[in-house]
């Protein structure tokens, strides 16, 4: 029996997903296509049930579903690791990537397809993606709030609009396997420099081609909970900062006004939270916030002070 050499591998990152995983799970396995694929799902080193469930996917669906199991978390190193090992996994014959990570799922069984027919249609695109829903839920899986991410247009995006405006949902991706060759993507994407290492591909992506927007209307879910990975990091606001700085410096200047002022926004920020508590934490990041954007630094500044003698 020869070989099924699959054209699209999709990247399933998970951890501590029991909740949400058979939904991610499912909308893989019901895709409807004229071509092979593969789904690379890496368990990492999760507490719940989560491996179980992928070892149960991986038995009823042994040609789509492809486990990784660690039993050290990768992701706390920081240091790429996990890009590295599903880079490793990817199938030889692959063309594209498309990514869904274990708390999100695809909605629409068409839309491998429909994103394999554009990209094989239109070699100078690098990336497409679609719309999405967003659900918040609480610790118990029940849903708070569904809302669409944004408005997307069926257009092209330019890589400034990924950095002033979070609009590329990350499992409605579809992109070239071409960038895990490109030597400026992997160095970045492993220096464990970026909080968001998706942006930082989005990024290099345009870099290598145009980006689409395919669909306005959803075809995935974007899930937001407490066990989220945002939700996780440790100094948040602090990784914030120095993912823009790095930004801003790595991309040789390009994106450097829209990462200036998102940096005003965030340095004035602190500011404000530490005056009280840490006064030379506080000067410090009001100088920064000035240095970055004085213009926004003086308007924020103002705000605060109408909004003090306005109480």
């Amino acid at each position: 029996m020869s070989e099924v050499k699959p054209l699209v591998s999709i990247r399933c990152i998970v951890y501590n997903h029991e909740l949400f995983l058979r939904q991610c799970l499912d909308g893989i396995v019901m895709q409807k296509t004229n071509f092979a694929f593969e789904a690379i799902v890496h368990d990492d080193a999760s507490t719940d049930g989560s491996a179980t469930i992928i070892r149960e996917y991986a038995e009823k669906y042994p040609n789509i579903i492809k486990p990784i199991y660690e039993t050290e978390n990768q992701y706390s190193k920081r240091n790429g690791s996990i890009g590295r090992i599903m880079n490793a996994a990817i199938h030889p014959d692959a063309k594209y990537i498309a990514i869904c990570e274990g708390d999100d799922y695809w909605t629409d069984s068409n839309k491998l397809q429909k994103q394999f027919d554009f990209m094989e249609n239109n070699p100078d695109y690098s990336l497409c993606f679609h719309s999405a829903e967003e659900k918040i839920e609480n610790s118990v899986s029940s849903i708070i709030a569904v809302s669409e991410m944004g408005r997307l247009e069926e257009r092209d995006y330019q890589g400034y609009e990924v950095i002033k405006n979070w609009i590329i949902p990350t499992a409605s991706t579809f992109f070239r396997r071409s960038i895990y060759s490109d030597s400026k993507y992997l160095e970045r994407a492993f220096s464990g420099r970026y909080l968001y290492g998706d942006v930082i591909l989005f990024l290099s992506l345009a870099e290598l081609g145009k980006l689409r927007c395919i669909s306005s209307q959803p075809m995935s879910v974007y899930r937001r909970h407490s066990g989220g990975v945002t939700f996780l990091v440790r100094n948040l606001w602090t990784r914030k900062i120095r993912h823009l700085e790095n930004l801003r410096k790595d991309f040789g200047g390009k994106y450097t006004k829209y990462c200036d002022k998102e940096l005003a926004w965030m340095y004035f920020d602190l500011f404000t939270s530490t005056i009280k508590e840490t006064p030379f934490v506080a000067i410090k990041a009001f100088i920064m916030s000035y240095i970055r954007k004085p213009s926004t630094n003086l308007r924020l500044l103002r705000n605060l002070f109408y909004s003090r003698i306005h109480k």
